[in-house]
């Protein structure tokens, strides 16, 4: 290892301007030791040239970490509206961040050794060899098939552990993004995996051990830095180089993010003509006038308490200004209330497995009319199920006996209507769920409600606005909803020119 310079050695990476190459694709992920971890973005140009283009020290899986290598990848001029593709570590808070930062420019890959890793390690040996072989398999195979085998597997794994399977399925799209472009097989196992980045030399990791030895952290930075760059310096072009053109094509033409009304079961071809519309299973009507509701519900898990309101724990980010549903009970009593969001704070981030930490968000919900019909309710309620804090006053807040009490929130959010067809619509809200979350919808349409269960397969901030647009995907509704629909289709719609 070279002489170690903390300043000239960092800065040689953290001081790069990155608007002289076209990165096609940037791959992510944290490279840790025991006492010290890193997070490194690595690029590859249109020319399949390698590149180191951030790091950043900080916790692993860290929100802040994240955040602050993708501001200073911005702040160094990389093109925020060049689509590209992100080879990620399978963490949500990494992907979350991503598409945060870069919105529609951005397709997530998951890295697929995380992947089989994740799955897998919890399973017991017999099941963890027999899905950790097919899902490789899946994994060469073309999107549709990939897709079909991989939910099967989600249901054999669900019976010996359902959380590895809820998330199996709740990955399955981003394990699967490559999947969608028909590349040849040299240039796609390369991207499908971070693993280069975790060891991309012989005697990478044993350097790493020597590094590990340094306490400080400015050293072990520059430490880092420097064999960074010294591997650099003995980068390849990537395998399969010659046929990046092909994943340039594929990510100018299309948008897969918005392929709710599409026929996804086609993976994209090398031909530059291909139309988006000639794969589309229905046909797609603007629409004026129509609008409708999603029924939301939030788990969160209740902190304290007093007269005024609580203090709630939840995954998802609650909006000031939002009211919600809920109701608080014991053995012998349940109280309804109504609370509006008065703040909300991302407090902690919280280990949900080996390679997943999920953000933790802290929120005060002010409530509604608890001093009228529910207040003698409620006051019952706290004699029951709270311990006083003697440094407190007796109105001041209360811990809940016996810890955390869940609680469910609910709230409706309307929406408008912008497109519809018969397998999905698109959508304008002022709630912001996560891509592949399932609501219950319901939709007026002329004179009847429409209701179903809808897939969220795609989220899109708007411009100088509080609204989302939502791809909605319809997954499973009553035959009397689905006559209503074909109804409204077939008598409103079919007159009316169709929008491509």
């Amino acid at each position: 290892m070279r002489t170690v310079d903390s300043a000239d050695e960092v800065a040689l990476i953290q001081q790069r301007v990155l608007d002289d190459a076209d990165y096609l694709v940037i791959y992510m992920d944290w490279v840790v030791t025991s006492n010290h971890s890193f997070l490194v973005a690595l690029g590859v140009d249109s020319e399949g040239n390698r590149r180191i283009v951030g790091v950043c020290y900080g916790n692993a899986r860290s929100v802040k970490t994240v955040q602050t290598l993708l501001d200073d990848l911005v702040h160094r001029k990389l093109k925020i509206d060049r689509r590209r593709l992100y080879v990620v570590a399978s963490s949500m808070i990494l992907r979350n961040s991503v598409l945060g930062m870069f919105g529609d420019a951005a397709l997530i890959q998951r890295c697929r050794t995380h992947c089989l890793n994740n799955v897998t390690g919890p399973l017991s040996d017999d099941l963890g060899a027999s899905i950790k072989k097919r899902l490789k398999s899946a994994f060469s195979a073309p999107w549709q098939r990939a897709r079909a085998e991989i939910e099967i597997m989600a249901t054999d794994i669900r019976d010996e552990n359902p959380i590895v399977a809820a998330n199996l399925l709740e990955s399955l799209n981003e394990d699967l993004t490559i999947n969608r472009f028909d590349l040849p097989p040299a240039l796609t196992r390369e991207l499908a995996t971070t693993r280069f980045l975790l060891s991309p030399e012989k005697g990478f990791k044993h350097r790493l051990k020597v590094l590990n030895r340094l306490k400080i952290e400015t050293e072990a930075t520059a430490c880092f830095a420097d064999l960074l760059i010294e591997v650099e310096e003995k980068f390849s072009r990537i395998p399969g180089f010659r046929d990046l053109w092909i994943l340039d094509t594929a990510l100018k033409q299309e948008n897969i993010d918005e392929s709710y009304g599409e026929d996804i079961s086609e993976p994209m071809t090398k031909v530059a003509s291909f139309s988006r519309a000639q794969h589309r299973r229905h046909k797609r009507w603007n629409v004026h006038h129509v609008e409708g509701q999603i029924q939301c519900t939030i788990r969160a898990n209740v902190m304290d308490i007093s007269l005024n309101g609580v203090a709630v724990e939840t995954r998802s980010p609650l909006a000031v200004g939002r009211s919600y549903t809920f109701n608080l009970a014991n053995a012998d009593k349940k109280v309804d209330l109504i609370g509006r969001v008065a703040w909300c704070k991302l407090n902690r981030t919280e280990r949900v497995s080996a390679d997943e930490i999920a953000a933790i968000y802290r929120a005060g919900i002010e409530f509604d009319g608890t001093l009228s019909s529910a207040g003698d309710n409620l006051l019952s309620f706290l004699e029951n199920s709270v311990e006083i804090l003697l440094d407190r006053r007796i109105f001041g807040r209360f811990k809940v006996v016996d810890g955390e009490r869940p609680i469910q929130l609910n709230s409706a959010f309307p929406f408008v209507v912008k497109k519809i067809s018969a397998s999905g619509m698109l959508i304008e809200t002022e709630f912001q769920p996560e891509l592949q979350t399932i609501l219950p919808i319901e939709v007026k349409l002329g004179t009847k409600t429409f209701e179903a269960s809808g897939k969220v397969i795609h989220t899109h901030e708007k411009p100088n606005s509080d609204l989302f647009e939502l791809g909605i995907e319809f997954i499973e509704c009553e035959k009397e909803s689905n006559l209503i629909l074909e109804s409204f289709i077939s008598n409103e719609l079919d007159s009316v020119a169709i929008s491509d």
